[in-house]
């Protein structure tokens, strides 16, 4: 028998998975997350990609406890009758806000009846569709002649995520419970930037494994589903991943799912356009969550500091006297924020601020066609600088990780960005990691 404790996150949204998730506990066996959401009947079960995961010894990815199947709407819709007159609601524009929040803890400890796992037999892994020998290229490559980069580009494919010709009066969704360990905070309550880009780069090697190791294709890689874990309790991983609701095993071919789903300011540019999921665009999706705790986050960070050190009377004393001062993280988070003579004294007495209209708030405020042209443009050498200007200075030392990794994504070719999949996996996943792992370096030695 679980035991739910802190509600998590809620799900807020008309058309959506309705997901809810809760810590979960029992006894001293489980500390982990229960989470319920409606998923597509079309849709391979996560609970069957976790666990195939778990054969192929993936590491970095979320373990199953237990999962339980609750209901359906084809249950709930059982000998009732309906016409065919359907409605159509018009596209709203998506909230400023992520559709999940935190809530309030539980005022009494729930319980709940759910099945272990198990081990089932062994499914036949298809061969990696994505794959191909031959030298091709997506629709931003250009031609063999103005190539002047060494690597092949796999074809452009559609659909993934869209599709469905509605000829269906509902989609059936099922109302599933999976308890998954271990526990962890999302990404987005980072307590410091060497957190945010430890849990990153741990969350890209879990990403690589899945990939490689367990032939599983995550496709919904945003700041809802990374979480910064414990390495003493997380097999030393200080970040994973989670939510398997939309993966697919590569080769496997499409769902039968009608609905575009993801969070749109994640979405790599290509997925924008209507082109099959391959693994770099998760990639892109991952340096775009970089991206938004820096610039967007950020500067709440900067406020709950500030706050912290007017709480404490800091302000005013000598940066020698503030690093002597509180516990061992908080002056390493202030040894990071100090950006020059003066500098943290400065960011603390307000001389910085958001800007007033962010550039990202066009990253999910308008058709996927034109987002995927901002992007474009932002992605560019004039544009991206524009977008590192928004981040707040405790983020200074994330900028050339961002530059590095933009590098590495973004080549320039003879007709200009390249927004295609590489052929070999191992061309995008190394050097981005490497460049995780020197900007974590370099911000360990400015904090000795």
């Amino acid at each position: 028998m679980l035991q739910l404790n802190q509600t998590l996150c809620l799900q807020h949204a008309i058309v959506c998975h309705g997901t809810a998730c809760f810590r979960a506990t029992d006894g001293d066996r489980i500390d982990g997350v229960a989470k319920f959401s409606w998923v597509s009947n079309k849709r391979r079960p996560e609970v069957e990609l976790l666990e195939l995961a778990r054969q192929k010894n993936v590491q970095g990815v979320a373990r199953i406890m237990g999962h339980s199947t609750i209901t359906s709407i084809a249950d709930m819709r059982c000998d009732m009758a309906f016409d065919d007159k359907r409605h159509d609601f018009k596209r709203a524009p998506t909230s400023t806000a992520s559709s999940f929040h935190q809530s309030q803890p539980l005022t009494e400890p729930r319980r709940l009846d759910i099945r272990r796992k198990s081990s089932s037999r062994k499914r036949r892994s298809p061969d990696k569709g994505m794959q191909t020998s031959k030298r091709s290229r997506s629709i931003n490559q250009p031609s063999r002649e103005e190539h002047e980069l060494a690597f092949s580009v796999q074809s452009a494919h559609k659909p993934s995520l869209f599709g469905g010709n509605g000829e269906e009066p509902y989609d059936n969704r099922i109302l599933r419970c999976l308890v998954i360990s271990p526990a962890g905070r999302p990404i987005y309550k980072y307590e410091s930037p060497l957190e945010l880009l430890k849990a990153l780069r741990d969350a890209i090697q879990a990403h690589r494994s899945l990939y490689l190791d367990g032939n599983i294709l995550h496709r919904d890689i945003s700041e809802n589903n990374i979480i910064i874990t414990d390495p003493g309790k997380a097999d030393g991983h200080s970040g994973m991943l989670i939510d398997l609701d939309l993966a697919k095993e590569v080769g496997s071919g499409r769902s039968g799912a009608r609905h575009q789903t993801g969070t749109m300011e994640f979405m790599a540019i290509e997925v924008l356009l209507n082109i099959d999921h391959t693994y770099r665009h998760d990639l892109e999706s991952f340096f775009y969550v970089l991206i938004w705790q820096c610039a967007r986050h950020g500067w709440d960070k900067l406020k709950q500091l500030r706050a912290l050190y007017q709480l404490h009377g800091w302000l005013g004393d000598s940066m020698l006297e503030i690093w002597c001062a509180g516990s061992h993280e908080t002056i390493a988070n202030a040894k990071q924020g100090n950006i020059g003579d003066g500098g943290f004294e400065c960011i603390l007495t307000g001389e910085f601020s958001p800007p007033n209209n962010s550039l990202l708030a066009k990253w999910y405020t308008d058709t996927y066609r034109e987002i995927a042209r901002i992007k474009r443009r932002d992605m560019g050498a004039d544009g991206f600088e524009d977008i590192l200007s928004e981040f707040p200075p405790i983020f200074e030392c994330a900028k050339p990780l961002c530059r590095a990794i933009r590098d590495i994504l973004f080549p320039y070719g003879g007709r200009g960005l390249i927004v295609g999949t590489l052929q070999d996996p191992k061309r995008l996943y190394n050097p981005i990691i490497k460049a995780y792992d020197d900007a974590i370096s370099l911000i360990g030695c400015q904090s000795d």
